[in-house]
């Protein structure tokens, strides 16, 4: 017992020791620790690779992308859309007929282009300036005027004035720290109309650690902190390695708070595996 009391005091110190230096280079540098390592990574990737940041196969590589591959990817986005509506008939809105949606982490418009065939007008929003320019090419390519794009924020400012009978999100939230995904998705139950259905995909836990039940030890969330203080320096070396790309798990008890303090009374889940990447896929009308 004794030796359990001393383990969990270093360890409760270590937490906060890796913490402090990184509240305190942040302050130095007059930066967010959460801006520089997923936003400016995000905005890396748009610039690098757009359509591999979005889905991580080799073959959509800049290098490798060409016109087959760019209708491959976008047909993933549609057979995606396609699945998300049936669930939403069957299980959540059998009259659903979006008027105004929001697909957000638009990325490239893998699923905003498909969005914009079920809805009367699609916003699609993002982090990186470059992956909206990519999107908005890819809109015009194809002939779609009924999407429009902004750049995003945690608190989805551009939005604010909008109220969406539709938002939808996949493969995004993970990328994006916890307690940031807090503050976004309270901005979702702000945003949806009354009566307006949400389709959320979000990561919860890892199979690598299916041991410890799909959730980190103690000790690999003190070396991922003392690894992300190192990424922090190699942010502002030059370097020709991959963006970060960040895959949080998210606390689904904090989640169906929120859900339910908004006034959400039921949903629909089902689970998804992204590579060993565990999350769920929410159906919910508020």
């Amino acid at each position: 017992m004794f030796i359990f009391l001393k383990k969990a005091k270093l360890i409760s110190f270590l937490n906060n020791y890796f913490l402090l230096l990184q509240n305190i280079y942040c302050y130095i540098l007059n930066k967010n620790v959460n801006i520089m390592s997923t936003d400016k990574a995000w905005e890396k990737w748009g610039q690098k690779d757009p359509y591999f940041g979005v889905i991580t196969d080799e073959k959509f590589r800049s290098k490798n992308i060409n016109d087959d591959l760019k209708k491959e990817f976008f047909i993933s986005g549609e057979n995606d859309i396609k699945q998300v509506t049936e669930i939403i008939k069957k299980f959540v809105d059998s009259s659903f007929n979006p008027s105004l949606a929001l697909d957000f982490g638009c990325g490239t418009g893998r699923t905003t282009m498909a969005i914009s065939k079920i809805a009367q007008k699609v916003i699609g929003i993002d982090i990186s300036e470059s992956m909206l320019q990519e999107a908005t090419k890819n809109c015009e390519e194809n002939q779609i005027n009924n999407v429009q794009f902004y750049k995003s924020d945690d608190q989805l400012s551009a939005l604010q004035n909008y109220k969406f009978d539709f938002i939808h999100t996949i493969i995004v939230l993970q990328h994006i720290p916890i307690e940031r995904v807090r503050i976004i998705f309270e901005q979702f139950l702000n945003l949806l109309k009354e009566s307006g259905v949400a389709a959320i995909q979000l990561t919860y836990g890892k199979m690598k650690f299916k041991n410890n039940y799909g959730a980190e030890t103690l000790f690999r969330k003190l070396r991922r902190k003392f690894r992300v203080f190192r990424k922090l320096i190699k942010s502002f070396l030059p370097s020709k390695r991959d963006p970060e790309m960040q895959m949080n798990c998210h606390q689904l008890n904090q989640i169906f708070f929120l859900m339910q303090n908004a006034g959400v009374k039921n949903f629909y889940t089902e689970f998804t595996n992204h590579g060993g990447e565990l999350g769920v896929f929410l159906y919910f009308k508020k």
